[in-house]
């Protein structure tokens, strides 16, 4: 009975090693992930500016060429 107390705590044990590195793995990938999603968000800002001022200057040209008319 002893044995069996032991054998079962030794495979928990190794259980909780391989739960706990899986853990730290998906915690770094996390990080990753949020950090990538952080660019995203901010190039995704800067194709929004970039996006206004490019129809601002096409506008812009549209108005001149119709007065030039």
């Amino acid at each position: 009975m002893l044995a069996l107390v032991k054998e079962r705590n030794h495979a928990l044990k190794v259980e909780l090693d391989e739960l706990t590195s899986k853990h730290m793995d998906l915690q770094n990938l996390h990080q990753k992930l949020k950090c990538s999603n952080e660019r995203l968000v901010d190039s995704f800002a800067t194709l929004e500016i970039d996006h206004e001022v490019m129809v601002t200057v096409l506008k812009s040209y549209k108005t001149i060429d119709n007065t030039c008319s």
